[in-house]
């Protein structure tokens, strides 16, 4: 989590230098794209950068209205498509019928120290936002599965076993685009040095 935190600040940071931004008065926008799938992404973002491995929770995506949408029935959580991450002045955010969605690291959304939230995607909504909240919306990095065992392996067996979270997408996405590669030298230097590139 700290390395993603890390990124979007160096992120902002790498913007504001190339722009002639104050710090103070710049933020993080967010845009989900119509890509399904990293390869079919083909443009480097002039801005920004992508991310992709992003669960939704309490909510599903209509990718023809690019919007929010009840989810189906018995179906708690979808992969959101790819999403841009944009810096921009804070004056110039516009956030009319959007959701201010809360990202997480894993469904639990904190650990025991209180901690897991990595930043605030804006999510398009036709829906009163006040809908969204009560349905409790948010994004996560990573899922949790549970697997049910067998009846035939006994009755210690039956009971739910929890597996360790799926490696978020969005770290490896996010460590590729900062090294070039999957080894975890210093990932938030390294990121620190592409995005400065922009």
């Amino acid at each position: 989590m700290v390395t993603q935190m890390l990124y979007l600040t160096a992120l902002v940071q790498a913007a504001c230098r190339k722009n002639g931004w104050p710090l103070d008065r710049s933020t993080l926008y967010t845009k989900v794209t119509p890509f399904r799938s990293e390869v079919e992404v083909t443009d480097r973002p002039k801005e920004g950068c992508f991310a992709s491995g992003l669960y939704l929770e309490g909510a599903d995506w209509d990718m023809e209205k690019g919007c929010l949408m009840t989810s189906k029935t018995k179906v708690q959580v979808v992969e959101l498509p790819i999403l841009k991450i944009i810096p921009i002045k804070t004056h110039c955010l516009g956030l009319e019928d959007t959701l201010r969605t809360p990202v997480y690291t894993t469904s639990t959304r904190r650990n025991e120290m209180g901690v897991g939230l990595v930043f605030e995607a804006d999510l398009c909504t036709n829906m009163d936002i006040s809908d969204w909240v009560l349905q409790g919306v948010c994004l996560c990095l990573n899922t949790d599965i549970t697997e049910m065992q067998g009846d035939q392996e006994g009755e210690e067996a039956a009971e739910h076993e929890q597996e360790e979270p799926q490696a978020s997408t969005v770290w490896r996405f996010f460590e590729e685009r900062a090294t070039g590669d999957t080894t975890r030298r210093n990932p938030s230097a390294d990121a620190i040095l592409e995005i400065s590139t922009l």
